[in-house]
């Protein structure tokens, strides 16, 4: 056994083994604790980021939730314009449409008055131009001096040919 603590050198050992365990000490005091300190005060920010990013998240789909619904009523809207603009225009086309007709009734009543018109018109001309025949015809006849039977039966020829 002597060998082997020759080997060893039981005073170099043991030195060797105080000067670890001086230095674990030492590391132990003043490194290790405050880098364990640093990845305490480390993982502390990460969790309070997490928790923080999991409430932004949690208030991005609020958000989100509220833009939908925004949207919804956004198109809800717009769909009610949209039918009330349709309502409007049929009403306003109704509207034209009966504008349109009365006016044709008129236009077709004031056509039809003139045509009553111009037809009493040409009743007119035409008695006027009957008038002036017959006379044109009494004063042929009055130069030929026909016999009274005669005077008739030739206007009665003249009247029926109009």
């Amino acid at each position: 056994m002597e060998g082997v603590f020759a080997v060893l050198k039981l005073p170099d050992l043991i030195g060797h083994l105080l000067a670890f365990l001086v230095l674990f000490w030492i590391l132990k005091r003043f490194l290790w604790g405050p880098i364990l300190d640093i990845v305490d005060k480390r993982r502390e920010s990460i969790d309070f980021a997490y928790s923080e990013v999991e409430s932004k998240q949690a208030e991005a789909d609020e958000r989100h939730r509220e833009l939908v619904e925004r949207l919804e009523r956004i198109e809800e809207e717009r769909r009610q314009v949209m039918e009330n603009a349709a309502r409007e225009g049929r009403a306003l086309a109704d509207d034209i449409r009966a504008n349109a007709e009365s006016q044709r009734e008129r236009i077709l009543a004031k056509a039809q008055s003139d045509i009553e018109m111009e037809r009493d018109k040409l009743k007119v001309e035409m008695n006027n131009y009957a008038s002036e025949l017959a006379i044109d015809v009494a004063e042929k006849l009055m130069r030929k001096q026909l016999d009274r039977e005669e005077q008739r039966r030739l206007i009665k020829s003249l009247t029926s040919e109009l």
